[in-house]
Order: C-alpha cells, then structure tokens, then sequence
C-alpha cells in the first residue's frame, strides 16, 4: 500500500515552516503560526490557506480553542494546534 506524500505542490514550505514552528514549543493558535509566518515567509498566507494545512494535514493536531474580543467587542473563537509526534 502506498502513502500519499505530505508535502505537496506549493504548501510544502509553508507545511515545512509550520513543522519547524510548533516543533519543541507549547500549542500555538491559529494567529500565531499565521503571524509567525508572514513575518518569516517572503509571500505569506491567508487565514483560508492556513486553516486548509492545518485542518487536513495530520501532522497537526487541535487540542483546543481560545476566545478572543476584538475592537468591537465581538467574541471569536480560535483554534489551537500542536504537532503530532
């Protein structure tokens, strides 16, 4: 039976980038592995790109959420992720 490889097509910096964040660190949000990303990544992503990686990538895994409150006082939840080792 072959396995289909992880790193694929033009996410597998962006995949290599998030392995190499949350290798050896405490869980991240969301927010944070996007903010550590576009500082780190020439061209950066998107929340939808990041959450698509995330989400389907089983290197990753959520082990929880956070809530947030912006400006206008609207509550939002985030997702916290760790690396599946």
């Amino acid at each position: 039976m072959t396995t289909k490889p992880l790193l694929i097509g033009k996410t597998a910096r962006l995949r290599a980038k998030i392995v190499e964040y949350l290798r050896g660190g405490p869980p991240r949000t969301s927010n944070e592995i996007r903010d550590h990303i576009n500082k780190t990544l020439v061209h950066g992503t998107s929340k939808a790109v990041l959450n698509n990686i995330l989400g389907k990538d089983p290197r990753f895994v959520k082990v929880g959420t956070t809530q947030n409150v912006n400006v206008s006082k609207r509550v939002y939840v985030i997702s916290v992720w760790e690396l599946d080792e």
